[in-house]
């Protein structure tokens, strides 16, 4: 009996150390727990761009209306069109990002089928739209067919930029982004106050990437500008199209600009007009005649016959704007030599002051200057003094001058 008293005592103890043992760790506990964040390892996911609707103009053409939901103005939406339910999706076209804005694309010139189109942004391998559109059918009846070439259709350029530049701002400089993957050339298309586009150049891809000037370190050579210069006072959109065998793809119009210096060029004559852009089609590159070198007036000038204005006369005055063909230089290399007419060269200061030039002048052969007119010395006639002035008795009368009693007055040359 004492010995099981003892374990008792014993084991009652050991409760007690235990329940005061949990209760001095319960108050050391802090009042709330601490919350460790999770990472998920998952990306914050951008909003899905938008097909709100596809609609058929003109009947042979489809009309993609989005919203991309894009912030970053630097992204790029691309449309992809699904033919004929084949599972494979075609690039046809981009633009940049206009976030809440509604936008669209124009999906031209296509043979009957079936379209489908869906979205994708630019990065990641493409994030697309949650759902293809609905499908647009086009009928044999309307649209034709034609065959798909070998390779596929450029995707089309996109205008980032257009702006007046240039001394005295008389350049409309376009500013666009190529693909760079199935194009066999580029051209640019200019509209002048609201009227229909017409030609005004056509690049290879060569031309491209070497022959105009970068906008900022861009390795791949897709983003130029290219300058249309020598415009008159004016508004001006333009559009850039990709061709190669299979098709030509077009840009969206880019935004207006307008050139207002009043002495720009008044006849727009550099630039000849061709097709319009409704009936180009895609055709093999010419090999290139160099182009004329032809001078214009900056401001109102004189054209003289030689390359001084303190030497050589004037042959004519023209006003700003007018041109003459450059046949020449002069031997410092200071003065252009024009033909003003047949037969008659003149000289006009290179200096951008008074010179405007066009067309291939890089190899203007140097001429020989003619002479300077001679120095004219001019004579001077000696002066006669009257008798009645000269201080000498002329007629030996012994009067002198004045004193002579046939002199009437100081300027009387006789004094008889």
């Amino acid at each position: 009996m004492l010995k099981f008293g003892r374990i008792l005592k014993v084991g009652v103890a050991y409760l007690l150390g235990l329940v005061m043992l949990l209760t001095a760790a319960a108050c050391n506990m802090p009042n709330s727990p601490t919350v460790v964040p999770v990472n998920t390892g998952i990306p914050e996911l951008r909003p899905l761009p938008e097909i709100t609707s596809v609609v058929v103009e003109n009947n042979c053409n489809i009309r993609i209306n989005y919203i991309d939901h894009v912030k970053d103005a630097d992204m790029m939406i691309i449309l992809d069109r699904l033919v004929d339910n084949k599972q494979v999706l075609q690039k046809i076209k981009w633009a940049a990002a206009q976030g809440e804005q509604a936008a669209s694309f124009l999906d031209e010139g296509l043979p009957a089928g079936e379209y489908t189109y869906t979205l994708h942004y630019s990065d990641h391998g493409g994030w697309y739209s949650p759902n293809h559109s609905e499908t647009i059918i086009l009928d044999v009846a309307t649209c034709g067919t034609e065959p798909q070439g070998s390779i596929p259709a450029p995707l089309s350029p996109v205008i980032t930029k257009v702006e007046v530049v240039g001394i005295p701002a008389c350049t409309a400089q376009i500013t666009s982004f190529l693909s760079l993957e199935w194009e066999k050339g580029v051209r640019i298309y200019r509209s002048t106050s609201g009227a229909e586009y017409v030609k005004i150049a056509d690049l290879t891809i060569e031309d491209w990437i070497s022959g105009l000037p970068q906008t900022f370190d861009d390795p791949e050579h897709r983003t130029r500008a290219y300058d249309d210069s020598h415009l008159s006072k004016g508004t001006y959109r333009y559009k850039m199209s990709a061709y190669n065998a299979t098709g030509e793809t077009f840009s969206e119009p880019s935004a207006e600009v307008q050139i207002t210096e009043s002495n720009c060029n008044p006849n727009l004559e550099n630039i000849p007009t061709v097709a319009l852009l409704a009936t180009v089609t895609p055709t093999a590159l010419p090999v290139s005649e160099p182009k004329a070198c032809i001078w214009e007036a900056a401001i109102n000038v004189f054209v003289r016959k030689g390359p001084g204005a303190s030497l050589y006369p004037d042959i004519t005055g023209v006003v700003a704007g007018t041109q003459f063909p450059i046949v020449g230089q002069s031997e410092d290399g200071q003065f252009w030599v024009v033909a003003v007419k047949p037969g008659l060269n003149g000289y006009v200061p290179k200096a951008e002051k008074y010179s405007r030039t066009s067309g291939d002048c890089g190899n203007s052969p140097t001429l020989q200057d003619p002479p300077p007119p001679p120095t004219v010395t001019p004579t001077t006639k000696p002066q006669v003094v009257p008798q009645c002035n000269d201080g000498i008795d002329n007629d030996h009368d012994g009067g002198i001058d004045m004193r002579d009693r046939d002199c009437t007055s100081p300027t009387d040359n006789s004094e008889n």
